[in-house]
Formats: structure tokens, sequence, C-alpha cells
């Protein structure tokens, strides 16, 4: 495979990350892109260590009535790791905030199957792939 998913475009990047942003609150909110940063692998003592693509988004409520019922803005990080300290496989992730909260939250994601076939549509993972806890 001459392809490797740590060389990701940014464009395919985005178009993934955009898969998995769609759940049961995607009609609540106007998606737009901010920014797209890469996480390289790096292991250090006493810490997990992650090589990702992070591609960040701000979710705005579409409508007033949404917001007086307590739908807040929202900022969402998807995250397509390739490998980390537990797993040397490709999986995903994902965390949000909402209005001014300082801490991140883990994030329910979908689509995942999608995310994952148009990957392999694009050559970025192969095909007849499969993870194994044990891959190296």
């Amino acid at each position: 495979m001459s392809k490797e998913l740590k060389d990701i475009t940014d464009v395919d990047a985005i178009a993934c990350a955009t898969l998995l942003l769609a759940d049961a609150t995607s009609d609540i909110y106007n998606y737009t892109f901010v920014k797209i940063h890469r996480n390289e692998w790096d292991l250090q003592h006493g810490c997990d260590a992650e090589e990702s693509i992070v591609v960040h988004f701000k979710g705005e409520v579409k409508d007033e009535v949404y917001r007086k019922h307590g739908w807040k803005d929202e900022q969402i990080m998807i995250s397509i790791i390739v490998r980390d300290r537990y797993r040397n496989y490709p999986f995903f992730s994902a965390s949000e905030k909402y209005g001014e909260e300082k801490t991140w939250r883990l994030r329910f994601i979908s689509n995942v199957i999608m995310a994952v076939q148009f990957l392999m549509k694009e050559g970025w993972i192969e095909n007849n792939y499969v993870p194994k806890p044990d891959d190296e």
C-alpha cells in the first residue's frame, strides 16, 4: 500500500471527520471547520502517546427556539487516530464542550462504517484490513 493514514490530506481528513460528526443532534447545529492539527508519535515515559489527525469544528445552534430551551453552541474535536500506546491500528474518537465550558467530554460518534468505507475508497486504509490487538 502506497498511502499511509498518518499522511492523509487535510481535505480527506475533514471529509472523514464530517461523516463522523453526524448524529441525532446534527439538525440542531450548523457546523463549520475551524482547524486541523496532527499529533506526531512521541512515546514518553509515563505518558500516553498517540499519532493522530484532529479536526476541530464549531457548532452553532441553528434556531433560537433550541437556544431558548437550553441548547448551547459547541466545539467538537474529531480524532482520526492512526495508533496509540495501547492499539497499533486506526480508530476514531470525539470530544465536545458546550458554551464556555473548560473541559472536554467524550462524545458519541456515529457513521463509523461510512468513515471506514471512505478511507478505504480513498486508499488510506486497505480494503482487507482487519485490526487485531496484536498488530505490529
